[in-house]
């Protein structure tokens, strides 16, 4: 059984170590207030993280330990995709409800984060821990809306790896090739060479076969052997307080006998041919009393006649140290696993050996895996992605590959063989190069990887509408925009700071914005288009100093310089649509646009009406103070006030109120006609059932005057005919 061991430190100095550093925090943070900070948990508001795995119970204050020149938990496991729950404990000043724990490829968040008085809780599950670097939770503190602080909380996963060799005899035979099973509890935490080994009796190459380790002994030399081999571990072992990265040692005792047939080593476990494949490879062969000197062997696949002619080996001379100087020359490739070679003259094998003969390393291709997506072949990579690469080519094992200026490894021992080998690479998110040149043993192999900036459509967050020193962020103009004053200026601004950001790149936007000016009547009065503007991150951004900015738009533009209609003479009810749209052929991802509408609104509108009011009844203020009789046909000239409908465009109300003159029965020549003609300075309201955008309307008119030829006030009321110009 396993058991689980706990760390104790003084946990009085932790509290004094955590005042003094949330003290220098409140000072820092009064003093310099940054936009932005990392921490580590002693610079947090925590004042505890308890962390609840299986049935095992973890504190930061108990069990936190120095790893690597940094604190961290460490906690044991047993499967891969472990369930924890957490609780962070909160000091007195911090408000629980501005944490916000950030997402990572790590683990996924079972129940999200619940804020408390003191304290957050929420659950994880952990993905692939073996395979996972530098655990940890990432908390954003957002108690200061000027600035956001982030703070570091380091994990350390550690498991225990159980090896054990299945026995199968106690004996060897030299050129005989024995392979036997270790049985493994977690073959993925077990790191691996896949190169065979030399200890002076035994060559031996462990490798992984479905869920187990195999062993494969090449005995070399006579006599009793102990195998004692220790492996590394990729995720470590706590014992008795401190982190081991070696299994238990596994240990095979046997004898090792003579073969039936005389079993000949060589000095090189692997045979390169030469780039001149007339050129011989220079070897040492064990001597032998039946080998002759200065004479050809042939090296065959089967010890029967007629086997494929693999090489061939000229004895040279005897050397001091019992060997015998060779060359060698290879017309095929060989692998030990595929069988023995034969020394035969004349078609009778006279010894065996087994060395592998493969191609000389080269990389043919090269692959790209990104988080979630599909291999692809490709070589181009972005600053700060996480990413597996893939080499595919020929001899790849015997290549020892770095990516200049890149954090590397060689994650899974499985996939590295001849043919194939793979890696996990991060770019750095300021790498200053343009390109990861890929080196073989600090050889350049004339390759690299491509290094491009982002080029992602950014939600049109960064762009602002600038009415007249009014802002209006495009991403948040859900509606039209009604602007009940004249627009002097309308600029369209770029905020560069808010396109890339220190956990996620977008790079340059390349737009497009299409403006359509339209009168009152909705008809079109101008077209302008805005091409290829190209909007580049500002300083802010990780990378603001290494993009080329000769094409880039100025931050700013005003849209009065370019149009016709300019703004400030654009009619009421005016319409100025903008059109943002992100341009088709520069992105591989589906492209964003928005449509903002911004409209001269008015309240109402003033102006000249000539309508024919006929059949008017007229009240005059007179002794007689009676209506008169109907009047004929009037006509009157009024300076009209019409007003809107709210929430609609350019739509009136259905009254007016206007002043004027009126002629009354203006068309009246008969000097006996009883109704009489008059000029009058009038006040009229005017009601309309049928719609004013006809040129002929019939309205109903109300209003009060005074008769300048009478000289007398009156009151009149009636129907109307007006005509509008």
């Amino acid at each position: 059984m396993y058991n689980r061991q706990e760390l104790h430190f003084p946990f009085w100095l932790l509290e004094i170590q955590e005042h003094i550093q949330i003290f220098s925090t409140i000072l820092f943070v009064g003093f310099f207030a940054p936009a932005f900070g990392q921490g580590t948990f002693e610079d947090s508001p925590f004042v505890d993280m308890i962390f609840k795995i299986d049935t095992s119970v973890y504190t930061w204050q108990k069990n936190a330990i120095m790893i690597n020149g940094k604190m961290q938990l460490p906690f044991y496991y047993d499967s891969e995709n472990e369930v924890a729950e957490i609780e962070v404990k909160m000091a007195g000043y911090a408000e629980a409800g501005a944490i916000q724990l950030k997402v990572s490829n790590d683990y996924i968040i079972l129940d999200s984060l619940l804020a408390f008085d003191d304290y957050i809780r929420f659950k994880v599950k952990f993905k692939d821990l073996t395979a996972s670097n530098f655990l940890k939770f990432v908390f954003k503190d957002q108690m200061d809306p000027s600035k956001s602080q982030f703070y570091d909380l380091g994990l350390f996963p550690h498991t225990q790896t159980r090896l054990q060799m299945i026995s199968a005899g106690s004996e060897l035979f030299i050129g005989e090739e024995q392979i036997l099973n270790i049985s493994v509890s977690n073959i993925d935490n077990v790191m691996l060479s896949n190169q065979w080994v030399s200890d002076g009796k035994v060559n031996y190459l462990i490798r992984k076969k479905n869920d187990e380790l195999l062993v494969h002994f090449l005995p070399i030399k006579r006599g009793l052997y102990t195998w004692n081999v220790k492996l590394p571990l990729i995720k470590p072992e706590l014992l008795e307080g401190e982190m081991v990265f070696e299994s238990a040692p596994l240990i095979k005792r046997v004898e090792i006998k003579s073969g039936r047939i005389a079993f000949l080593n060589i000095n090189k476990l692997e045979i390169t041919p030469s780039e001149n494949s007339k050129s011989p490879n220079i070897i040492q062969i064990d001597n032998h009393e039946r080998l002759s000197l200065e004479k050809t062997y042939r090296l065959e696949d089967q010890e029967a006649p007629g086997g494929a002619l693999v090489a061939e080996l000229f004895t040279q001379s005897s050397m001091s140290n019992g060997k015998v100087l060779a060359t060698l020359r290879t017309y095929a490739y060989h692998q030990k696993s595929k069988g023995y070679l034969y020394l035969k003259e004349n078609d009778k094998a006279l010894f065996v050996t087994n060395f592998d003969i493969t191609p000389r390393t080269k990389i043919e291709a090269i692959y790209i895996q990104r988080p979630g997506k599909n291999w692809e072949k490709t070589n181009q990579v972005h600053p700060g992605e996480n990413l597996n690469i893939r080499l595919e080519g020929q001899g790849l094992h015997k290549g020892k590959f770095t990516f200049e200026g890149v954090y590397q490894e060689q994650y899974d021992s499985l996939l590295k063989n001849e043919n194939e080998i793979q890696y996990r690479v991060e770019v750095p998110l300021d790498i200053l190069s343009n390109t990861v040149d890929i080196y073989n043993h600090n050889n350049s192999t004339d390759l690299k990887l491509d290094v491009n900036e982002y080029q992602r459509p950014k939600e049109l967050d960064f762009l602002i509408l600038d009415i007249d020193g009014n802002d209006y962020p495009v991403s948040t103009q859900d509606k039209p925009i009604y602007y009940d004053k004249t627009i002097t200026d309308l600029v369209i601004k770029f905020d560069e700071n808010r396109i890339d950001f220190s956990d996620q790149l977008f790079g340059k936007q390349f737009l497009e914005i299409d403006v359509k000016i339209k009168n009152k009547a909705g008809n079109i009065i101008e077209l302008y288009e805005f091409e290829d503007l190209v909007v580049c991150p500002g300083t802010f951004s990780p990378r603001g100093d290494r993009y080329d900015k000769s094409e880039c738009t100025t931050n700013t533009i005003n849209l009065n310089n370019f149009i016709n209609n300019k703004t400030s003479q654009l009619p009421e009810w005016a319409q100025i649509e903008l059109d943002i749209k992100h341009k088709d052929n520069a992105y591989e991802t589906v492209r964003l646009n928005r449509k903002v509408v911004i409209v001269l609104k008015r309240a109402n509108s003033y102006d000249i009406d000539v309508s024919f009011p006929a059949g008017l009844l007229v009240l005059k203020f007179d002794d007689q103070s009676d209506f008169a009789n109907f009047g004929g046909v009037s006509l009157a000239m009024m300076a009209q006030m019409s007003f809107y409908q709210p929430g609609k465009i350019a739509e009136y109300r259905p009254y007016k109120i206007g002043a004027g003159f009126i002629f009354l029965n203006a068309f009246s020549f008969d000097e006996n006609d009883s109704r009489g003609r008059d000029v009058g300075l009038v006040i009229l309201g005017s009601i309309y059932p049928i719609s004013r955008e006809k040129k002929l309307t019939f309205p109903l008119y109300a209003g009060f005057g005074y008769f300048l030829q009478e000289k007398i006030p009156f009151f009149m009321l009636g129907p109307g005919i007006q005509v509008r110009f």
